[in-house]
């Protein structure tokens, strides 16, 4: 069987750390085919000397272990994770004045990785005389967006000298953390020349477009405060308006209703596990329904109600199952494809919610002043949003190839006006 692909390789197999998880291996095929890297960017004011940003990179190496990983792939084997050499790249340009934080974002998302060819993740920094954007990106097997974020908060800390590192625990795969048995290896494996068009596809246009809007922090407070005696939650609201918000443009969205991604940390749902590296992280997928002219407020809890059950412990080892199966024979990145666009994985929204989260707003000098959060995955259409709350106000990051314009601004008038 030709082994072209693996020559490279040969000696990065005695570093081999594991097989890829059947999650991890979903995203090694989609990668290939419709980028979905992670990033996670903030903007702050106060100035670090380039110096201290590389050596804080370099000195991450020694408590991020997955820093120093990439993957590798055998014929007729599942895709693995092997030791890189090399250290993870960062990159520092002083810019001045520096780049709109959308632009920065769009043009990280445009550079997927290459998994023959180093390391999975990477740092981008652009500095300016006291303020900066710093980004983190990761390929999607290896990090979820509650990893990345860990991990750059991590830098911020050790380039700002406030501390060293967080308490980093134990790499785990999402089989393991959900107690899943083994899957072994694969039930098929491609002969020679089926091997031989592993590179015989082309990739989805990886460039997006973003959009940023920071909520006040009255409008942040006064979300959380009605949705808790509405019986429901923020993220309820969130989804709801977004429908609303959506339909303005796409009546269907009203008329028919949509599918919505909600990315459930399994972290939550484990003991003393917060602070796990890796991907760990599962898609619930739930209809909304037309819209009708239902009340706002009924909206949000349905759609609240409707998360609960996907959250159960049998859920997440029936949604292993369902990689497992997806993912049970060798096959081509562009095989691949055309089973994923056939399967139940299809959505119009995703909305991942970091509500367990709430970043540290100041480093020694340095203070935060926005985030940015999100991937540039799903179909061409997909409205990709990530929300952040910092220093008390929500920030929410709108990423899609084809962007509903003013998505994320009807959506913030939506919610004044159901939580005056």
């Amino acid at each position: 069987m030709n082994a072209s692909i693996t020559d490279r390789h040969s000696a990065s197999l005695e570093h081999k750390l594991r097989s890829l998880d059947s999650f991890e291996e979903f995203f090694f095929y989609m990668e290939q085919v419709s980028p979905a890297l992670h990033c996670q960017m903030v903007h702050f004011t106060g100035s670090v000397e380039e110096g201290r940003w590389r050596k804080a990179w370099e000195d991450l190496h020694f408590y991020h272990p997955l820093l120093h990983t990439q993957l590798c792939k055998e014929p007729g084997e599942r895709p693995c994770f092997v030791r890189s050499k090399g250290l993870a790249p960062i990159s520092v340009i002083d810019s001045h004045p520096i780049q709109q934080m959308t632009t920065f974002l769009e043009a990280e998302l445009a550079k997927p990785f290459q998994f023959r060819e180093g390391p999975l993740v990477r740092a981008a920094i652009i500095r300016g005389p006291n303020e900066s954007l710093v980004a983190v990106l990761a390929h999607h097997s290896l990090y979820d967006g509650m990893g990345s974020l860990l991990l750059l908060q991590d830098l911020l800390r050790a380039a700002s000298g406030a501390s060293r590192h967080s308490s980093v625990g134990a790499w785990t795969s999402l089989r393991d953390a959900v107690g899943s048995p083994d899957r072994g290896g694969y039930r098929k494996v491609l002969g020679d020349a089926e091997w031989e068009k592993q590179n015989d596809y082309e990739t989805v246009d990886t460039r997006v477009y973003t959009r940023y809007l920071k909520l006040s922090s009255e409008l942040t407070s006064g979300i959380e405060q009605r949705a808790r005696v509405e019986g429901t939650t923020p993220h309820g609201a969130l989804m709801a308006a977004m429908q609303l918000a959506g339909g303005r443009t796409r009546a269907e969205w009203l008329r028919d209703g949509l599918y919505c991604n909600t990315p459930h940390d399994v972290r939550r749902a484990l003991p003393n596990a917060n602070n796990l590296p890796g991907m760990l992280t599962i898609p619930l997928i739930t209809f909304l329904r037309p819209a009708g002219d239902r009340p706002f407020w009924e909206m949000a809890r349905e759609y609240r109600a409707d998360l609960a059950q996907p959250r159960s412990a049998e859920a997440r080892l029936a949604f292993v199952r369902q990689m497992d199966e997806l993912t049970t024979d060798e096959q081509t990145p562009a095989a691949f494809l055309q089973r994923l666009i056939k399967s139940p994985i299809q959505y119009e929204l995703m909305i991942t919610d970091f509500a367990a989260y709430r970043p540290v707003v100041d480093y020694g000098d340095l203070h935060l002043k926005a985030i940015a959060t999100g991937n540039n995955g799903g179909a061409t259409q997909t409205q990709t949003i990530g929300v952040c709350t910092l220093d008390g106000s929500m920030n929410l990051t709108q990423i899609s190839k084809q962007p509903i314009e003013h998505l994320l601004e009807s959506a913030r008038e939506i919610l004044s006006k159901a939580c005056s």
